[in-house]
């Protein structure tokens, strides 16, 4: 049931970025007010609000700055392609990136390994592939850019993920989770203004 609602919430996030033009939505403000809401829910469920104090001082804090403005981007990038090119890219490339962290925990952490995982990663690059090719096969800078776009969200999903474990398994106790996800999407919005901010001078 789990593995069922994941996916269906994946989709339904791939979906709801390709109607933003249909609806007249920026997808940069609908994405900040994206992470807000996440911060607001994740301190409903935890029933507590993180001293920013205190969670400074964590050892997965950097990583979940770094996580949040990658999101950031991921989920723009994602907006674009689902857009631009394709639901079924979108949803393929950022769901298949599983493969990476897998593939990380079998390097880094020894879990089993065996053909299946080898058959898995192979199988999960082909179809990123395969769904990245537009219908438009004349035109090759279409289907060029879609391959590079379906890749970018692929690699950069598949790191989001890897660096997710990383910390959660390496940095924390299970308790800190949440609060760990809630700085993930509370200090994000802020840095990338920072960034984009700094670049613009």
């Amino acid at each position: 049931m789990t593995l069922l609602l994941s996916i269906l919430c994946a989709t339904f996030l791939v979906v709801c970025l390709k109607s933003f033009d249909r609806f007249k939505i920026e997808t940069l403000p609908a994405i900040v007010f994206n992470y807000f809401t996440c911060v607001i829910i994740g301190m409903i469920i935890s029933n507590k609000i993180p001293s920013p104090a205190i969670v400074i001082h964590k050892p997965w804090f950097p990583f979940a700055v770094i996580i949040g403005i990658s999101f950031f981007f991921i989920f723009n990038l994602m907006g674009f392609v689902a857009r631009n090119i394709g639901v079924t890219v979108t949803s393929i490339a950022s769901k298949l990136s599983m493969v990476i962290p897998v593939s990380a925990a079998i390097i880094f952490y020894h879990d089993p390994f065996s053909f299946v995982n080898i058959l898995s990663v192979l199988l999960a690059l082909v179809a990123v592939y395969l769904s990245s090719i537009t219908r438009e096969a004349h035109e090759k800078h279409i289907e060029t850019k879609g391959l590079l776009l379906a890749f970018l969200i692929f690699i950069g999903s598949g790191i989001n993920d890897s660096m997710v474990s990383y910390a959660s398994l390496k940095l924390m106790p299970p308790g800190e989770f949440n609060t760990f996800n809630i700085v993930i999407f509370r200090k994000a919005p802020g840095n990338v203004c920072a960034l984009l901010g700094g670049r613009k001078r």
